[in-house]
């Protein structure tokens, strides 16, 4: 009669059921794992897309110029191409406008109405986004918002030098 490592240990098929499952429960327990360390909240901690298609959670935003500078610190190296992706709950009108020299910005409305206001050169275009709806704020372009109750937006920002001025200074 031959010998084989089944005969030897009857055990051996049991066991080698057994040692699959626990393999199996461990990728399952690494998975879910990884989910739950994964989750978090956006209109908390903003992502940055960096080069090599790369998403990179960002610390506890402030929403001061601060956590900008900081923010501009760390990715500068991704130069035009990296983006800055948030979501904002707004009460009250912005009071200042912003500009993107670098390249545009994807703004969505989540919740609410919110009413953007661009700087062009043949004067000032306002459109008012509702839930779901987008537009684009072009490279170059001066723009601000206003809320007449709580809003939500979604940003997608090529944020590297993006500018601020006042919201009472004129045009430049």
């Amino acid at each position: 009669m031959k010998t084989t490592p089944e005969s030897r240990n009857p055990l051996s098929p049991t066991v080698r059921k057994f040692e699959g499952l626990l393999e199996h429960v461990s990728r399952v327990h690494e998975k879910l794992t990884c989910m739950q360390k994964a989750k978090f909240d956006l209109s908390n901690f903003p992502v940055h897309l960096a080069l090599g298609a790369q998403v990179v959670e960002q610390a506890r935003f402030t929403g001061d110029m601060d956590w900008y500078a900081a923010y501009g610190a760390r990715h500068g190296g991704d130069g035009a191409e990296g983006r800055l992706v948030s979501v904002h709950t707004f009460g009250v009108p912005w009071d200042s406008w912003e500009m993107h020299p670098k390249g545009e910005e994807l703004v969505v409305c989540l919740d609410g109405e919110i009413t953007l206001h661009q700087e062009l050169s043949t004067g000032t275009a306002t459109v008012t986004l509702n839930r779901y709806e987008a537009m684009i704020n072009p490279r170059g372009v001066w723009h601000r918002a206003d809320v007449r109750a709580e809003a939500t937006a979604l940003f997608i920002t090529a944020g590297e030098g993006t500018e601020h001025r006042r919201r009472d200074e004129g045009p430049v």
